[in-house]
């Protein structure tokens, strides 16, 4: 059982891009109780700029939340509508993104 004092995830996140300051994320949870938060960092939506996600619950497949690079705002989004996608595969020529179904057969 998690102790009710102790926070699991990171307080503060900063991040800066090119020696220049770009902006802070606050309380990132590790929702899953692992004692580490994995970022994957990828051009999830082909843009040419560098996102990352982080899981955000795992039981058989493992669902992420995704916050995509805003070169107009020079920070990092959190897209609400990517929550809990589940990414197969990339179409980069006509820049599509594969996704698997929620469910299963039986659902």
């Amino acid at each position: 059982m998690r102790e009710p004092w102790r926070y699991r995830g990171i307080v503060v996140l900063k991040i800066y891009g090119k020696n220049k300051f770009l902006q802070k994320l606050k309380n990132i949870e590790d929702k899953i109780d692992f004692r580490e938060i994995n970022f994957e960092f990828f051009d999830y939506n082909m843009d040419g700029h560098l996102n990352f996600r982080i899981p955000v619950d795992c039981g058989k497949p493992c669902y992420k939340t995704y916050f995509l690079y805003s070169a107009q705002r020079e920070e990092f989004v959190h897209i609400k509508d990517w929550g809990y996608l589940r990414i197969d595969a990339f179409d980069f020529n006509n820049k599509r993104i594969k996704t698997k179904p929620f469910g299963n057969a039986r659902q």
